[in-house]
């Protein structure tokens, strides 16, 4: 047997929610604004990078073999790994908010997928910890900037 149909004029009128149909779709067009956003600035890293590599290189070539120039590639290679884990950390970022607000994505590597917003929050505790170690090898490479060697005895 089906219920019986109530009128028009008693059934309760619907209350409106917090999220409700239209305001779910503006909390994920905002979302969608953030994976963009990233995506973006992160293709704009990768891109950056590039350049600045292929720039270090050619700037290198006169003097290759030099410990000087040695010293400044290696470096230059330490900054490079700097803004490739910032483009990857938002790489990350863009797709786990994607994943986690907006659709699932299926064609990515086992590592990538972000089911929780603390899958999310790990895999980019573990870049910002490498990107950490990254900066602080590159400030030991480099000196700490005063031009002093504080390993050496003053000058007498």
């Amino acid at each position: 047997m089906n219920p019986p149909q109530q009128s028009a004029a008693t059934q309760r009128p619907r209350r409106p929610t917090l999220l409700g149909r239209r305001g779910f779709s503006l909390w994920l067009l905002i979302v969608e604004f953030g994976v963009l956003s990233s995506l973006l600035l992160a293709l704009a890293l990768y891109i950056f990078g590039t350049v600045q590599t292929v720039r270090e290189l050619w700037a290198a070539l006169p003097g290759i073999g030099e410990p000087a120039t040695t010293r400044a590639l290696l470096i230059s290679a330490i900054e490079q790994t700097d803004v490739l884990l910032v483009a990857t950390a938002l790489l990350i970022i863009s797709v786990g908010l994607q994943a986690l607000f907006v659709q699932r994505l299926d064609n990515l590597p086992g590592w990538l997928h972000i089911r929780t917003f603390d899958d999310l929050k790990n895999k980019l505790l573990g870049i910002v910890v490498v990107a950490l170690l990254v900066e602080f090898f590159k400030v030991a490479l480099k000196g700490d900037g005063s031009g002093e060697d504080h390993g050496a005895p003053p000058p007498p």
